[in-house]
Parts: C-alpha cells; sequence; structure tokens
C-alpha cells in the first residue's frame, strides 16, 4: 500500500506503567483530559490504566484496560460539569453491573452499556478492556431518538458484535487514516450503533436502512484504507465484511458497482496527490502504486474524469502555486 501523505488522526495516549503504585489514581484523574474526572473511582484492587483516545469528526473515541473498580456519577457532578454526552461502552473483556434511574443493568463480556452523563448512575467493572465512544447529545438524538430513554440500555454480545469488530479493527488501522475522513468514519459509527439498537429490538432507524448504511460505510473505510493493496477487489471486500457479494453490488449498484467505486476512489486519491508540492513521484509510479494497470490507461481515466491529462494537471498546479 502507498504511503498515506495526508495528515492522521492524532491520538493521544495515557498509562499508569512507570508511575509510583500509590500516585496512579490521582495521576489519571487529575489529567485535565480525564475521563475519570467525570465520575467518582474506587479501585478495588492496584490502580492501573492504558488508555488511548482521539476524535472521529464529534465523536470521541477510547480504548482502555482498567482495573477493577466502581463509578459513581451524582447529580450534583452532571449539573456542575455541564457534560451533555451519551457514551456507549463496548466491552471486548469485563463484566459489569450497576444502576441508573431508569433500572438496574449488567452487562457481560462482549456487550454494551449506553450512558447518558446528564443522569446520575453508579456501576462496578470489572478487570477491563473496552472500547469508550461519546457522543453529543444532539448528533445522539438525531439517529437514536431521546438519549434520556437509553440511560442504562445494554446491548447483548450478539447485538453488539458488529460494532465490537469494527471498533477493534479501528483501534488497530486507526494510524492508517487521514485526519479528512473522521467525519465519515463517525457515520460508519452512528450507524453501527442504530443497528445494534435494533437487533435488541429498540424503535431507532428501521433495521435493513441502518444495516445496509453501516455495511457501506465501513465498505469505503476499509476501501480507503486499502486503497493501494492489489488485493483490493470485491471478493476481499466481502469477505472482510462478512456479507455476500451480491449484498456489496446492491449497495454500490448507483456507483456502477464495486469496482467502478474501488476505480473512482483512486482517481480522486491520485489526483489529490498530482496537485500537491510534496509529490514529485513519476506519474507512471503513482498510477502503479495506486492500482492501475498502466500509466496509458489511468491516463485515459484521468482525462474522462478531469477534462486534461495527468502531467497537464500537475503542469497547471505548479504554475499556480508559481503565481
Amino acid at each position: 500500500m502507498g504511503a498515506n501523505i495526508y495528515p492522521a488522526i492524532s491520538v493521544h495516549r495515557f498509562s499508569t506503567c512507570g508511575i509510583e503504585a500509590r500516585e496512579r489514581h490521582d495521576a489519571w484523574r487529575e489529567r485535565p483530559s480525564s475521563f475519570g474526572r467525570l465520575f467518582e473511582t474506587v479501585p478495588h484492587e492496584a490502580f492501573d490504566t492504558r488508555s488511548s483516545f482521539f476524535s472521529l469528526g464529534s465523536i470521541q473515541v477510547g480504548f482502555s484496560t482498567f482495573c477493577s473498580q466502581t463509578w459513581t456519577r451524582t447529580t450534583a457532578m452532571a449539573r456542575a460539569d455541564d457534560v451533555d454526552w451519551l457514551t456507549v461502552n463496548v466491552r471486548f473483556a469485563g463484566a459489569a453491573r450497576g444502576d441508573s434511574e431508569l433500572a438496574d443493568f449488567a452487562v457481560p463480556t462482549g456487550g454494551t452499556i449506553m450512558v447518558d452523563l446528564a443522569q446520575p448512575g453508579s456501576h462496578f467493572s470489572e478487570r477491563s478492556d473496552t472500547a469508550l465512544l461519546m457522543i453529543p447529545r444532539a448528533l445522539a438524538e438525531s439517529v437514536f431518538g431521546p438519549v434520556r430513554s437509553l440511560h442504562g440500555a445494554v446491548i447483548s454480545p450478539s447485538g453488539s458484535a458488529l460494532l465490537r469488530t469494527h471498533l477493534r479493527q479501528l483501534q488497530q488501522s486507526v494510524h492508517d487514516i487521514p485526519a479528512a475522513q473522521g467525519e465519515r468514519m463517525s457515520g460508519v459509527l452512528l450507524d453501527l450503533i442504530a443497528v445494534s439498537l435494533s437487533m435488541e429490538g429498540r424503535p431507532v432507524a428501521p433495521t435493513a436502512d441502518a444495516f445496509d448504511g453501516a455495511v457501506r460505510q465501513r465498505a469505503l473505510a476499509i476501501i480507503d484504507a486499502r486503497l493501494g493493496s492489489a488485493q483490493l477487489n470485491p471478493a476481499s471486500l466481502a469477505r472482510s465484511l462478512g456479507v455476500s457479494r451480491s449484498t456489496l453490488y446492491r449497495l454500490f449498484g448507483a456507483d456502477g458497482g464495486v469496482n467502478a467505486c474501488i476505480r473512482q476512489r483512486r482517481l480522486e486519491h491520485v489526483h489529490q496527490l498530482l496537485g500537491q508540492s510534496t509529490t514529485s513521484e513519476p506519474i507512471a509510479v503513482l498510477a502503479e502504486r495506486w492500482g492501475f494497470c498502466d500509466a496509458a490507461h489511468f491516463g485515459r481515466l484521468f482525462r474522462a474524469a478531469y477534462g486534461m491529462t495527468p502531467g497537464e494537471y500537475r503542469a497547471m498546479r505548479r504554475a499556480l502555486r508559481a503565481a
């Protein structure tokens, strides 16, 4: 795959490794960006954590491992900090149980728990490995409906499967995702959460539409991440998504099919590269790197799309920068 020259998503990390054991909990809570500042937390074993956080558009995404502890958010805390998020906590390992104003809840390993931070609640978490999504209320309600009714809602491991798998892939590939794609990636997550809620019988967007939207957005994210791979094709994409090739063709029918979509996104990518002052590689090298069979074929496609040859476009962009 070709090197990604666009600014990547910025990932912030924290670890208690190397901090004195008695100072770890305070060091974690005292960070200005610490999620722990929103709760009263009581560790039930020697405190340790490792975490990474980044933004996808308006959504904050975090991955953390934690010792077992109790998390409590009081009414006074909710009023004082005025944090207005829906949090979606996907648990790769470690169960949790607690209570909200609506009901008691228990979420097993593999499940998901949703929390409205405008409301009080408390829960005990086993030693855990989790993903945490923090979604502004207005955005969450535009997709899922009233956030208040989701406080303490649990999605089963089977209902969380698609979301859980996607988050693991996101965790592994975030460094390869251009920051400009963050908003698109946030749409993927919202669609996947909608699918998970629908599978649990929650009244959100129609299940078929949400599922189709989620699969298409995930497909586009995989295409962009593997754009320079010679193995990127409808068959490999269908395998990665766990859907049939006929499903992919249906979802990409308006694009002329999956191959046409891949070709178009590759063409757009090379078009961007040719317009940048930092890219000086020969056009034939760029064409090969980004999946075109030869420079002549690439040249014909480029001219049909942009009304000039790749060389003419590069020369024009250089002249404009020099003017």
